[in-house]
């Protein structure tokens, strides 16, 4: 980081070439991180001037220019290479745009619109590829790397639509989590739902619900009540009631064609009950 004293000389204001050259600057004199600030807030911009122009400070700067903008970081003195221009009546200096250096040119192609960010091994980039493809790349060191969509309203009326003519992919090598706060989580197709991983299926079609588990047990619990197929056969747990519903009985009519149990000695009792 430099200042515009000691071995740097003041810009001199005499000097009218139509376009000039420089570097973004940090005074040495003023906390790196406010006057980042500063200078992103207000479009003003500290420039050193090449071939010994001296330093120039609240520079203008275009708005396509200002996105490419890097600062210099603790151990370098210069930042972005710039093109800029001063006016001849005031002497006003405006930044037109910035110079890649050897460090990060990026192989651009035709057709492809790349807007690129890194600091201290993170990187985040977008690429629009007029051939129709859009790729977001996040590259982050530990505890970083981050996509985030918000969408808010105060009456709770904001949506993200995703409308597809194909397939959706979506690749986790961690966990998946889906929450919905105050609201349902809705999933409907014309076609089958198959929900897998390495050891249990559910698949849900126009016949019914099956779930396959393999040799593992099947459990369905909520709050006060819990339902498991296991090993040692079906288990029902609750302190509620339990109903069964369908055409046949739990308890049999020992008296064949029997409409209905007339007596309690017509009842018979069987460990296979057909529940329809």
């Amino acid at each position: 980081m430099v200042d515009g004293s000691g071995v740097y000389k003041d810009f001199d204001p005499t000097l009218r070439k139509s376009i000039n050259t420089g570097y973004i600057i940090i005074p040495s004199n003023v906390d790196r991180k406010q006057f980042i600030m500063q200078c992103l807030r207000t479009e003003r911009f500290s420039l050193l001037v090449e071939g010994g122009g001296g330093v120039m400070h609240n520079c203008y700067i275009t708005k396509s220019a200002i996105r490419d903008i890097k600062f210099p970081t603790e151990k370098e003195q210069l930042g972005s290479g710039v093109v800029f221009f001063t006016e001849p009546y005031a002497g006003k200096a405006i930044i037109t745009g910035v110079i890649s250096s050897n460090g990060d040119t990026d192989l651009n192609e035709e057709d492809i619109l790349v807007l690129k960010r890194s600091l201290d091994g993170n990187y985040a980039l977008v690429s629009v590829d007029g051939k129709g493809q859009i790729n977001i790349d996040i590259i982050g060191t530990a505890q970083r790397g981050k996509l985030n969509i918000n969408v808010r309203n105060d009456d709770l009326s904001g949506e993200v639509n995703l409308h597809v003519k194909g397939t959706i992919n979506v690749y986790s090598e961690g966990n998946t989590n889906v929450t919905a706060v105050d609201g349902n989580v809705n999933v409907s197709t014309n076609k089958d739902i198959v929900l897998s991983n390495n050891k249990a299926v559910v698949t849900m079609d126009k016949t019914g619900v099956v779930v396959n588990a393999g040799d593992q047990d099947i459990l369905l619990h909520n709050q006060n009540s819990s339902v498991g197929i296991t090993d040692s056969g079906v288990e029902i747990d609750t302190d509620k009631s339990i109903i069964v519903g369908g055409q046949f009985n739990v308890l049999y009519s020992t008296i064949p064609d029997a409409a209905a149990i007339m007596d309690v000695s017509e009842i018979g009792v069987s460990k296979i009950v057909k529940v329809g």
